[in-house]
This record gives structure tokens, sequence and C-alpha cells, in this order.
């Protein structure tokens, strides 16, 4: 389990500490949210099957990396379209919906194991699934005129 989580974290800093400004300034921070989710939604439906400690690291490396892409993404997005008066309550909001997401995740994953082991995977794919949606309706990329208008 401790090279599955030192994996994980390697990724992270990969992605994030390296990868993500020039992927940001390329293809946009909406593009990275959709390509994080459809990363993740795959990997956590694929998870439940990984039998081997191999097969779980290839199936942790996509969610890793999706996950890094949009919890990365999330505070420019909800910057660039919030208005100004009220970014500093919508990050804020933002961060404590992660924390209340921390404690009911837990719970919730270990009720819906006793459902089945693949449950609480799919689950989540299926929570990503509807985040993906809803980012599908967002700009491709905040333009400074957009911006301005937030202002």
């Amino acid at each position: 389990m401790a090279k599955a989580f030192a994996w994980m974290g390697l990724i992270l800093v990969l992605v994030q500490g390296g990868a993500l400004g020039r992927l940001a300034r390329r293809y946009g921070e909406t593009a990275l949210l959709l390509v994080g989710e459809a990363l993740t939604i795959v990997a956590l439906v694929c998870l439940p099957r990984a039998a081997s400690v191999p097969l779980l690291l290839w199936w942790l490396t996509p969610l890793a990396f999706g996950n890094s892409l949009a919890t990365a993404v999330l505070p420019s997005l909800l910057t660039f379209h919030a208005p100004a008066q009220r970014r500093g309550e919508v990050l804020g909001l933002s961060s404590s919906m992660g924390s209340v997401g921390r404690i009911i995740g837990p719970l919730a994953g270990g009720a819906l194991y006793d459902w089945g082991r693949p449950m609480p995977f799919w689950v989540g794919a299926a929570l990503c699934g509807v985040a993906l949606v809803l980012a599908l309706g967002l700009p491709r990329r905040a333009t400074k005129a957009s911006l301005r208008a937030a202002e």
C-alpha cells in the first residue's frame, strides 16, 4: 500500500509542480478539468478489477493524474467565473465543501463497500460524471474581456 501512495504522490508532484502551468497555458483550465474528470472516471471504473499490485499501480496512474488536474484548476476556474466582490466567499465555500467531502466521503464509502467492493468506486465515477457534464457548460478559456466583465 505504501508503494501505491508513493506512486500517486509522485504523479501529483510532477503534474502540479511541473506540467500544470504549461498545460493550462496551452489548453486552458476548462479543458484540463474535463480531461481530469474523464481520467478519474475511467480509473474509478477500472480500479475494482485490479487484482495485482502492478494493475493497481496502472489504474492509480490515471486516477492521480486526473485528480491532480481537476483539483488544481478548480480555484482558477472559480476565480475566473466569480464576481470580483465575491471571489473570497466563493473560494472559501469551495474549500469548506472540500472539507465536508473529506468527512462524508469515507463514511459513505464504507457504507457503499457493504453493498459490494466496487460500489464506492462506481458511485465516485458517477459523481465525477456529474461534474464532467456540468463542466461541459463552462467556456473553454477565460478571456481578458470575461475577466474584466467579472470585475
